[in-house]
């Protein structure tokens, strides 16, 4: 991975662990795509379907396309997932 790659990855991930911390019992859990982080892809889709809700796709077959796509950003509120982005191409 090019140094400026990961040097915008590292910062992404400084910006929303700054603003994490701003908001009591909430964090952002980012799996990074296989692209971005090969050694760590299968256990990053692993943690997607068991953090995904039951009714989402993410929960079962398209858990692995969509993180080979693009990183998956999860907002967890409480120790529950709340909100899940998906990007493409990142």
């Amino acid at each position: 991975m090019p140094t400026i790659k990961r040097a915008a990855i590292l910062n992404q991930n400084i910006q929303t662990l700054r603003l994490c911390l701003l908001i009591p019992f909430h964090s952002m859990l980012i799996l990074t795509s296989k692209q971005n982080d090969p050694v760590h892809f299968s256990s990053n889709v692993e943690k997607l379907k068991s953090l995904s809700h039951k009714s989402r796709c993410t929960k079962s077959y398209n858990a692995e396309p969509y993180l080979s796509k693009g990183d998956f950003h999860i907002y967890i509120e409480n120790d529950e997932p709340k909100l899940g982005v998906r990007f493409e191409n990142d």
